[in-house]
């Protein structure tokens, strides 16, 4: 069963990009522009990785977002990756166990890598 990743970018067009680089690579995608989206779509489903942008055009912000999710225990097991044009900005993040920032514009082959990277981490390394 392939896996599901949850992108949250409120470009229409860059959502579309991430969503058809990592269906190539056999993921199942949901694509939503906002954290009001991505909430609904957590509590109905199994989400494995949810990438999120950090600047999201609305009042919850992609860190808000994390923020948010990470105070629910229902999603300890879920992976996180963070888009952002600036990640130095984001040098203390280990309070949002986050599995990695991402710097816009990714590389195709970066996308896919950090995402499988994500998915192969465990809990205990």
């Amino acid at each position: 069963m392939p896996q599901h990743i949850l992108i949250v970018e409120d470009d229409e067009a860059l959502r579309q990009l991430y969503g058809i680089c990592l269906e190539r690579e056999h993921y199942t995608c949901t694509l939503v522009g906002f954290a009001s989206e991505a909430l609904e779509v957590l509590s109905a489903g199994d989400v494995d990785l949810m990438l999120t942008d950090v600047n999201l055009g609305e009042k919850m912000s992609g860190f808000d977002l994390v923020k948010q999710i990470r105070q629910s225990t229902d999603y300890d097991t879920l992976k996180i990756l963070v888009i952002t044009s600036f990640p130095d900005r984001f040098q203390d993040t280990a309070d949002l166990n986050i599995s990695g920032i991402l710097k816009k514009p990714i590389h195709y082959t970066n996308l896919v890598q950090a995402v499988k990277d994500a998915l192969t981490l465990t809990d205990d390394s």
